[in-house]
């Protein structure tokens, strides 16, 4: 059997001080994250998802193989079971008053089925190629908290900082 294509689907570290990027340049795919900064930060988990789509394209440009990688921002979802995922610790980690120094950076966010919309329109695509970013949407976490209080008024006792 022979694969002649894949698709990647690494989650977003692109926040991570991509320190050759202009500041007024809006990040497209040809924005990495830093991953000595990562190193440094010891964030294993972005230096880990930085090498593999790095390694995966490189295999990609040696053998011919056309890889494919959609790379979502962080991914939110409706809860479908009656436990937290991950995503949903985070946002209540902020909801309960979260750390200072990622309040107010902006976070890059897109919803569970507009990454899947995304991962289904380059699989039918034919001329999908290389990198895919899936960040709609930024917003900082202090926005964040103020558009779920108008939402849901009454549900929880946001912490305010």
């Amino acid at each position: 059997m022979l694969i002649e294509w894949s698709l990647f689907h690494p989650w977003l570290p692109l926040r991570s001080n991509s320190k050759d990027w202009p500041k007024d340049k809006i990040k497209d795919e040809n924005c990495w994250s830093d991953k000595e900064f990562c190193r440094n930060e010891e964030n294993w988990y972005f230096v880990a998802k930085i090498s593999s789509e790095e390694a995966a394209l490189e295999y990609a440009k040696q053998t011919g193989l056309d890889v494919v990688t959609v790379n979502p921002a962080v991914v939110f979802d409706p809860l479908l079971q009656p436990t937290l995922n991950t995503s949903c610790q985070f946002l209540v980690y902020f909801l309960k008053g979260g750390s200072d120094r990622m309040r107010d950076k902006l976070w890059h966010i897109v919803d569970v089925r507009d990454t899947a919309d995304a991962l289904l329109l380059v699989y039918e695509t034919p001329q999908a190629s290389g990198r895919h970013i899936c960040a709609p949407h930024f917003i900082s976490i202090c926005d964040l908290l103020e558009l779920l209080k108008t939402m849901y008024p009454d549900d929880y006792p946001f912490i305010s900082k």
